[in-house]
């Protein structure tokens, strides 16, 4: 008989980056081991959709309330299953009340990507900041059977809750990842790809940015992806929303992709996933030194690591001028992600984390 999985989380299929290369691109890779799954999002795409727009204070509250009563539903069957996934949290606001019924009936898998127990809320919905109880995320990490980490700094957190703590990184499938369609613009693309939320630290790098377009003039391109609505009048920059299908094509366009980000305890809780997706396209990957990146890229071997504006410029028209150097960083960080962070070298850590004996007979 086949062990049933219910996955639980806040965010629909196919639309939050952390749940897709976490957990939704191992849905077949699991099926094949012979699970059963089940997905629970607390919105569906319509009303995540809404959740996420600006305005729409009354339809937010709605919104939540109406997740409120699906999740009290759930909780009358949740016993048919006989393991739960929770990514993040099981409901949006408020203690862990929800995780805390689950996990007393069945056992659970927690996995978690970002250092949530930190306060970050999104631009659109900051005024609901008071109701994201980040406390509740040691409770959840107590009371889970198995606990899965994006990288060690996550892990060292989990370990002070709970001894059963394992790292998988954020992964690409790399079967999927590939560029088939050929660049005809001459000029060097300099992409981005993040969201609205997250386009603050694309604005770390601008004054080295800057000076880079001021350097190539016409000979270099900025792209961004994610905030459709971004634009930097100094270097022209080229936005688009990010779009599903088009993912892998859109990525494609760009020649040198950046990566910059803060020093702090949030990036450490970061899992590279920008980076990750521009070294599996073989793309000349260039990174802050915060967190997995430094363990990812080694400098100069399969990507660039920068702290400063200085070392972004330099390192940047190093490649911007130096096609064939881009091509070998590019090729080397591919054979990275493939060897240490594709789908095909981790699918069987996954596996595991759902055959682990205090979770199947718990």
């Amino acid at each position: 008989m086949k062990k049933r999985i219910i996955i639980l989380c806040v965010y629909p299929q196919d639309r939050v980056p952390g749940l897709r290369f976490r957990i939704e691109q191992y849905l077949p890779v699991l099926e094949q081991a012979g699970f059963e799954i089940t997905f629970s999002s607390l919105f569906s795409t319509w009303e995540y959709a809404r959740f996420t727009a600006k305005g729409n204070t009354v339809l937010k509250a709605w919104l939540v309330l109406k997740g409120f009563f699906r999740r009290l539903f759930q909780c009358i069957t949740i016993g048919k299953y006989d393991v739960g996934f929770i990514y993040r949290e099981v409901f949006v606001a408020g203690p862990a009340w929800f995780e805390k019924f689950i996990t007393k009936r069945i056992p659970c898998v927690y996995d978690f990507d970002d250092a949530i127990w930190l306060q970050n809320v999104s631009v659109e919905n900051r005024k609901f900041a008071f109701l994201k109880n980040t406390g509740k995320i040691s409770t959840i990490i107590s009371r889970c059977k198995t606990v899965v980490a994006g990288n060690e700094f996550l892990a060292k957190y989990a370990l002070q809750f709970n001894h059963n703590v394992h790292i998988i990184p954020t992964t690409i499938d790399t079967q999927k990842y590939h560029c088939t369609k050929r660049k005809t613009d001459e000029r060097v693309c300099i992409g981005w790809s993040g969201s609205a939320d997250t386009i603050r630290f694309f604005k770390l790098a601008l004054p080295a940015l800057v000076k880079v377009q001021q350097r190539f003039g016409q000979g270099v391109y900025f792209k961004i992806i994610g905030d459709k609505n971004y634009y930097c009048a100094e270097l022209q920059t080229k936005a688009i929303a990010w779009n599903a299908v088009a993912e892998v094509s859109d990525l494609c366009e760009i020649d040198i992709g950046i990566m910059p980000l803060l020093n702090d305890d949030w990036a450490r809780g970061k899992c590279a996933l920008k980076g990750l997706q521009y070294m599996s396209l073989g793309i000349a990957t260039v990174m802050a030194p915060a967190g997995v990146n430094s363990e990812i890229i080694t400098d100069g071997v399969n990507g660039f690591l920068t702290s400063t504006d200085d070392e972004w410029v330099e390192k940047i028209s190093l490649l911007v001028t130096n096609a064939s150097l881009r091509k070998q960083l590019g090729d080397k960080g591919k054979q990275t992600v493939i060897e240490h962070y594709s789908v095909l070298a981790n699918k069987e850590k996954w596996v595991a984390a759902f055959r682990r004996d205090e979770i199947i007979e718990s």
